[in-house]
Order: C-alpha cells, then structure tokens, then sequence
C-alpha cells in the first residue's frame, strides 16, 4: 500500500479516472491469472536472478567499496520525500528482521530489551547535555 501511495503522490497529475479503470481492470483479471499460470517459471527466474546476484555478491573483493558506491548513486538520485520514504521502509525491514531472528531463537528477548535500554539511555543523556547547553 504504500509504494501505490508513493506512486501516485509522485504521478498524481498524469493519472485520470479513464487509466485508473484500465489498470484495475488489468490488475483484478490478468495478473492473478498470470500469475497463477506461470508460478512455477517465475519462481525459478527469480530464483535463478537472486542465485546470480548472490554469486556475484559473495566474489567480490570490494564489497564495502560496491555497497558504498550504490548508497551514494541511489542517495543522489533521489528526492528528499524518497529518501524518507527509504529510510522508513529500512527500519520497518529491519524490525521485521529482528522479530523473525526472536521467533527462530537466534536473538533472546533479553538482549533486544538491552538495546533498547542502552540507545534510551543515551538518549537521555544526550538530552540532559542538551539542556545544560541551553541553561
């Protein structure tokens, strides 16, 4: 849902009743048919790509110096309601993340509440150097 709200926000002024209804109807009919016809061809394309890149990933001597340079291109070419938009949607992978490891026992609750103890605390403390600044 909100990747059509980010669209839509973004493409709002070229979008009519008239293109709204053809791809409605194009959505409700043909792509759940499609997609149900060819699962099977689809899960291996994608897997295949996924395998492709993976294999790539884990050959390549510079990773910090790719992801950086990726980063940097992606940050630059993006606007400021996309880059929050991007931030948002880390955050909400990288909870999801932390919940699956809790559910398959890799991470104890125990230290996700220490972490979060930790950064409330800090932030405590840097809130009180703050208002010692101001006084």
């Amino acid at each position: 849902m909100a990747i059509l709200l980010f669209i839509f926000a973004r493409c709002g002024s070229s979008i009519t009743i008239w293109k709204m209804s053809k791809l409605g109807f194009f959505g409700v009919f043909i792509v759940p048919k499609v997609c149900s016809s060819y699962s099977a061809q689809l899960t291996a394309y994608g897997t295949f790509w996924i395998r492709r890149f993976r294999d790539a990933w884990e050959s390549c001597t510079h990773k910090k110096a790719v992801a950086f340079a990726i980063f940097t291109v992606i940050w630059n070419l993006s606007s400021i309601s996309a880059r929050i938009w991007g931030v948002f949607m880390l955050y909400v992978g990288f909870r999801y993340y932390q919940q699956k490891m809790i559910k398959e026992g890799w991470i104890d609750e125990d230290e996700i509440t220490k972490s979060e103890d930790y950064w409330r605390e800090r932030q405590k403390r840097i809130g009180r150097k703050k208002q010692k600044k101001t006084i």
